[in-house]
C-alpha cells in the first residue's frame, strides 16, 4: 500500500467528503460512528480511515510522520 501525505485542506475535504458518502450509502454511519468512539477505523471499497491500533508496526514504519491518538490515516 502506498501511503500519501496531504497537506492541502480541498484535498482532504474531497477524500473525506467521498468517503462519508460511501458509508452513508451503505447506510452503516451508525456503525462507523461508534467504531470512530472507540477508536477503531473504518474500510470502504478502496479506501479507509484508521487509527493508531488499525495499523501493524510495518504499516506505521512506512509511514512519512508518525501516527499517534490525536491523527488518523485517510
Amino acid at each position: 500500500m502506498e501511503y500519501k501525505l496531504m497537506k492541502e485542506y480541498e484535498e482532504i475535504e474531497i477524500l473525506l467528503e467521498d468517503i462519508f458518502t460511501e458509508i452513508n450509502m451503505r447506510k452503516r454511519m451508525k456503525e462507523v460512528l461508534q467504531n470512530f468512539s472507540l477508536r477503531e477505523g473504518c474500510v470502504g471499497e478502496i479506501k479507509a480511515i484508521l487509527f493508531k491500533n488499525d495499523s501493524d508496526e510495518y504499516d506505521l514504519s512506512q509511514l512519512k510522520i508518525s501516527l499517534d491518538d490525536y491523527h488518523v490515516l485517510i
